[in-house]
C-alpha cells in the first residue's frame, strides 16, 4: 500500500503555495517505501496481537463487510474488516484483488472473509459473524460450523 502520485502533487503545490521547498518525486516514493509502510506495518502487528490477546479466552462476535473501488462488477480491488461486536475494535483487514480470485469480482467478498477469518479463528474463539445478506457467504460460513447472522442493508 503506498500513497498514490497525486497526494504527492497535492504535498508539491501545498507546498508551493507556503513557499517551501519540497523533495522530489523519486525520494518521496523511496522514504516512503522505507520507512513510512514499514512503520506502519509494525505498529497495526504491534495492535492487532495486543488486541487478540484481549480476546483469547473470550467468546468473540465479529462483524464484516467489504468496500469494493468502484460498485457493481466492475470492481478490481476489495477490503474487507472484521470487527469485535462489543467493543467495535478492527481484528483483521484483508485486501483482495480480483486477479487472486479468477478475475471475478463477485468472488472477492468471499475469499476475503474466508482468509480473514482463517487468520482470526487461529487466535481467538470466534462463535458467530454477522455479515450482509450474500448467499456464498452464508454458504461458507456454514461450511466452518459458526453462526451466520445476515443483516439487510
Amino acid at each position: 500500500m503506498r500513497c498514490t502520485p497525486i497526494i504527492f502533487k497535492l504535498l508539491l503545490l501545498f507546498c508551493s503555495f507556503l513557499g517551501l521547498s519540497f523533495i522530489s518525486n523519486s525520494t518521496f516514493f523511496r522514504m516512503q517505501r522505507l520507512y513510512l509502510i514499514p512503520c506502519i506495518n509494525e505498529w497495526w502487528n504491534w495492535q492487532r496481537d495486543q488486541l487478540l490477546e484481549e480476546f483469547k479466552n473470550v467468546e468473540v462476535v465479529v462483524c464484516g463487510d467489504g468496500q469494493c473501488d468502484s460498485p457493481g462488477h466492475t470492481a478490481k480491488n476489495l477490503c474487507y474488516f472484521l470487527m469485535e461486536l462489543v467493543s467495535d475494535y478492527i481484528l483483521e483487514v484483508e485486501v483482495r484483488d480480483k486477479r487472486h480470485v479468477g478475475l471475478a469480482s463477485t468472488n472477492m467478498e468471499r475469499q476475503a472473509l474466508q482468509n480473514a477469518l482463517q487468520r482470526l479463528r487461529s487466535s481467538i474463539n470466534i462463535v458467530e459473524v454477522v455479515t450482509d445478506a450474500s448467499t456464498s457467504i452464508k454458504k461458507m460460513v456454514g461450511k466452518i460450523q459458526l453462526t451466520c447472522i445476515v443483516v439487510y442493508s
